[in-house]
């Protein structure tokens, strides 16, 4: 609450008063896209009509994308505590996630949740990875077909599943202690463009 506070009623009416990031021609709250003129930034002029691909004249001739004041920071908020949710997590739980962790390998400490599953059968192992590596394999093979609509390579799905591999216990747990849900997608987000960009430079 007093972040927001300090966020909202204090550090973006000053940037945006002072004129920061050039924000004075953008609406204070605005969540949109802007070119540099302060206009609704014009997609159709940087994309493709057909296939949405993505054209770097276009952007160049164009304009940079600008946001307002209140996104922008809004954003910067996010990445900020997309990292400290990691930092916190190896701060405060690290030593209980070591502990789990070595507890699980011996079998684990029973608790009243796992007494009560355990009155079940368990889904055998092999069912998971029959279902997740053909759904792998066909993710991957239609990025690479239909002409590559999707603009996306094979890798891209790798790495998606490397990312969800890597945040999906921290982000987990930190939602599960806090109620608080953090913007994984962020990142996501700028790995997308930093690949779209690659492909447009390569053409």
């Amino acid at each position: 609450m007093i972040g927001f506070i300090i966020l909202v009623y204090i550090i973006t009416p000053i940037s945006y008063w002072s004129n920061e990031f050039n924000s004075q021609r953008f609406p204070i709250l605005g969540t949109g896209l802007y070119d540099e003129n302060g206009q609704v930034y014009n997609l159709s002029r940087v994309l493709e009509d057909k296939i949405f691909e993505f054209r770097l004249d276009g952007y160049e001739s164009y304009s940079k994308v600008y946001l307002s004041v209140t996104y922008a920071y809004q954003y910067a908020f996010y990445f900020a505590a997309f990292s400290a949710t990691f930092v916190h997590l190896a701060l405060f739980h690290g030593r209980d996630f070591w502990r789990q962790y070595k507890e699980s390998k011996k079998g684990g400490t029973p608790d009243i949740h796992s007494e009560m599953m355990n009155k079940y059968d368990s889904v055998p192992q092999w069912w998971f990875h029959a279902i997740w590596i053909p759904t792998l394999g066909l993710s991957m093979l239609i990025c690479e077909g239909f002409g590559k609509q999707l603009q996306l390579p094979f890798w891209g799905v790798l790495l998606a599943v490397f990312i969800v591999f890597i945040v999906i216990l921290p982000l987990g747990a930190f939602e599960a202690t806090t109620g608080q849900l953090s913007e994984e997608h962020l990142p996501c987000r700028l790995v997308a463009k930093r690949e779209s960009m690659d492909m447009s430079y390569k053409q």
